[in-house]
């Protein structure tokens, strides 16, 4: 069934549905503008409010009323009064997007973004007008400087900070590195950007950082990764490194964040420990502990014939009581001297007591270590006749394992009985002499 259709029933209602249209259409637009989220305003030639919706009013904290009787400068908060007369002469030729900022009624500022867009409203001349939406940013601009003071202490403390921070990609190209790098190990960061950090170690530590980088994009990462890295002198010195594995968010490809740490204080520090934990610190040759721990692993490794030569000072105590400490301690350092320019490269020179010295002799029969032990007893004897030191004397034993099956510490024994016999024997000869000397004085 057709749907009938209303015709008007005269000419004067015919008239005036056309205006009803009208006003209920200018009712829904004023409506929309009285509650849009963007506060609306419309300004005169000369810079006077024409109109305005609640919003624009609400943003200042005026009522719409006082809002009426306000001019441009009234709330904006950049431009000076002047500039903007001079600057805004013909409104009709306006068309701009700026961000700037507005003052409420109490006094206080806020940021703005304001789009305007001038209007001839008639022919008559300076029927000028500019209407301006205006949306409060303040929120957004809050959240930006505080993303720049971010941003900011972000790169104060990258460049200030101990540690390098450097990204590279699956060629080892370094995609990143922060500008501290300048600092610390004397390349600028642009010299370095682009390029592959693998130049920068030594060959040793080149091929391992490739291999380890390549195992950390597998997802194969140690806690922690020690290396030698080239600095713009030429020399090397030791960094630590912490892998950790992103997805660069530009490019969706994996990157590697290397952070990168100097710790060749601490390299250092291990190396004296290291060294006072295996050396006498008076001789600053090896002592006691890896003496006998060596002498084990060369037994274990069968370095036979394995000889052990062991002598000790006469007559330190009377040196030490006659002379000082500090010239007994000379003494000893002497004698450890001598001794170590006779040993070969892969001999173990120990002081395994105070007064006391053992030498490892791997691969070297008895016969060949009494060659060396005479020959350290010429060497002291033509210093005798060249210092200002008491007189050095010393009293060796010799013991050699030639079969796995003899405990090596029967090896140590003999020779530490050997050495004790050798004294008591001086002592014996001197004992013999001062008799005979006494007789023949009778």
């Amino acid at each position: 069934m057709a749907r009938s259709v209303r015709q008007p029933q005269n000419n004067e209602e015919a008239q005036t549905q056309p205006a009803l249209k009208l006003i209920e259409s200018e009712r829904r637009l004023l409506h929309l503008i009285d509650n849009a989220k963007l506060g609306m305003v419309m300004i005169d030639q000369m810079h006077k409010v024409v109109e305005t919706n609640q919003r624009f009013a609400d943003m200042l904290g005026y009522s719409r009323d006082e809002v009426m009787n306000l001019h441009t400068w009234d709330w904006e908060a950049v431009t000076p009064k002047q500039e903007i007369k001079e600057t805004y002469s013909d409104l009709s030729q306006i068309d701009f997007s700026i961000e700037t900022k507005h003052r409420r009624k109490d006094g206080s500022l806020f940021d703005v973004e304001v789009s305007g867009i001038g209007v001839k409203l008639s022919n008559a001349p300076g029927d000028n007008a500019i209407l301006c939406f205006c949306n409060d940013i303040s929120e957004r601009k809050k959240a930006e400087r505080k993303l720049s003071e971010s941003e900011k202490k972000f790169k104060s403390f990258v460049e200030n900070a101990a540690d390098i921070i450097f990204t590279v990609n699956t060629k080892c190209e370094v995609e990143y590195i922060s500008p501290n790098c300048e600092k610390i190990i004397g390349y600028s960061s642009d010299k370095l950007t682009g390029k592959s950090f693998l130049k920068l170690f030594e060959s040793e530590g080149r091929l391992s950082f490739l291999s380890d980088i390549k195992a950390a994009f597998k997802g194969e990462i140690r806690p922690g990764y020690e290396y030698k890295i080239q600095n713009k002198d030429n020399g090397f010195e030791w960094f630590s490194i912490k892998l950790s594995v992103i997805d660069d968010s530009a490019t969706g490809k994996p990157l590697l964040i290397c952070n990168t740490r100097n710790i060749n204080e601490r390299i250092e520090n291990e190396k004296k420990l290291e060294y006072l934990s295996m050396h006498d610190q008076l001789t600053g040759i090896y002592n006691r502990l890896f003496f006998y721990e060596q002498l084990q692993r060369m037994d274990q490794q069968n370095l036979y014939p394995l000889s052990v030569l062991t002598f000790d000072l006469d007559e330190l105590k009377s040196i030490n009581d006659n002379h000082g400490h500090l010239t007994g301690d000379e003494v000893l350092i002497q004698c450890a001297q001598m001794v170590g320019t006779s040993l070969r490269k892969n001999d173990v020179f120990a002081r395994v007591g105070g007064d006391e010295f053992s030498v490892i002799l791997p691969t070297t029969s008895e016969e060949d270590a009494d060659v060396l032990a005479q020959r350290i007893i010429k060497l002291i004897a033509r210093n005798n006749k060249n210092t200002h030191l008491p007189p050095i004397s010393i009293s060796m034993g010799i013991s050699t394992k030639v079969e796995p099956s003899v405990p090596i510490k029967i090896i140590l024994s003999t020779a530490d009985k050997r050495m004790y016999q050798e004294k008591r024997n001086k002592k014996a000869g001197a004992a013999e002499h001062r008799i005979t000397g006494q007789s023949q004085s009778r």
